[in-house]
């Protein structure tokens, strides 16, 4: 009987089909709206649920289908964030420009930001479940602060949000959260300071949770080997738990590495995901833009839901691009 060393999933994000947005650019445009974009997203997600379970994965993700960007698709439901005066900024060190939106007052989420996804992803496979996070250090960097002056304070503001949408994910029946962090592998100094506390804050929850800390490579700059800097980071994060009690508990249960290149598309995973060990929550304190509200989340994934109505296409489209996810 053959013996299964590690469970296997996806890093993150996978192609959009062309006639859902356009490809091969960071932010894509929809190619409908509406309705419309509603049912396309869906399909797109159905079709990637299906190749995953054909490749014999344990873990299903949804592709990052329903979102524009894996950071800006959080931040659409943060009241305090303005999309319409968006800055050029530099990010990840500068290694490339984008159009960033501005935090212009304090944080707060307008409801569920990623409900839709999570429970469409639950309806539609027995297996093992996995959302992606962007990682609250990375957030602080793929946006323009007009308001806290801080980068710790407004890191542990977008964490606190963070954790609200994991612990509803957790209710959802979603069975891993993970947590993207590429900023860990660019500021790795300010990663082990501060970091890697704010992690911690967005990652309590119940559920089984990881986080990647990617390289990707860019024209601009000339990075170290992915293994090469994440070592730096290692050591960099030992060094910080050695002076903290907390993090040394847990930061060995949180963090797992992969490191992905964008430009080959391929993803190597340096150690298994480990099996985290939170404490459960019984009840968790949620506050939606000024009003506080106290709900019930399970101590245990909820059992996995049975495909209920629909089947999802067994055939990509033809035209399906042939490249990698997105860059974080």
């Amino acid at each position: 009987m053959a013996h299964q060393l590690f469970s296997t999933s996806i890093a993150g994000s996978l192609p959009k089909p062309v006639w859902l947005s356009e490809t091969n650019k960071l932010w894509p445009a929809w190619k409908a709206g509406g309705a419309e974009l509603a049912q396309a997203k869906a399909d797109a997600t159905l079709l990637w649920i299906k190749a995953q379970e054909d490749a014999g994965l344990d873990a299903i993700g949804d592709g990052e289908q329903s979102r524009q960007h894996f950071v800006h698709g959080f931040l659409e439901q943060v009241e305090g964030i303005d999309f319409e005066h968006k800055v050029k900024m530099g990010i990840r060190d500068n290694r490339y420009d984008a159009m960033v939106p501005q935090v212009v007052s304090a944080l707060c989420l307008r409801g569920r930001v990623h409900a839709v996804e999570a429970r469409l992803l639950r309806a539609h496979t027995t297996r093992k479940i996995k959302f992606t996070l962007p990682g609250p250090m990375t957030i602080v960097d793929t946006v323009a602060d007009r308001f806290y002056g801080d980068k710790v304070k407004l890191a542990m503001a977008f964490a606190e949000l963070l954790n609200q949408e994991a612990l509803a994910l957790q209710a959802d029946g979603v069975d891993i959260i993970q947590f993207d962090e590429p900023a860990f592998n660019v500021y790795m100094a300010e990663a082990a300071d501060w970091g890697v506390q704010a992690l911690e804050r967005a990652a309590g929850v119940s559920v089984t949770a990881v986080v990647t800390a990617s390289s990707s490579t860019s024209p601009r700059s000339r990075p170290k080997p992915p293994l090469l800097a994440a070592n730096d980071f290692w050591m960099a994060l030992d060094i910080r738990t050695k002076t903290s009690p907390s993090l040394r508990k847990r930061t060995s249960d949180l963090v797992g590495c992969t490191l992905t290149s964008t430009r080959s598309g391929h993803t190597s995973q340096t150690s298994p995901p480990p099996t985290h060990s939170w404490s459960p929550l019984a009840q968790v304190t949620t506050t939606m833009c000024g009003s506080s509200t106290v709900r019930t989340c399970p101590s245990s994934p909820s059992p996995a839901t049975p495909r209920t109505g629909g089947t999802s296409p067994g055939i990509l489209p033809p035209n399906w691009p042939a490249t990698p996810g997105q860059a974080r």
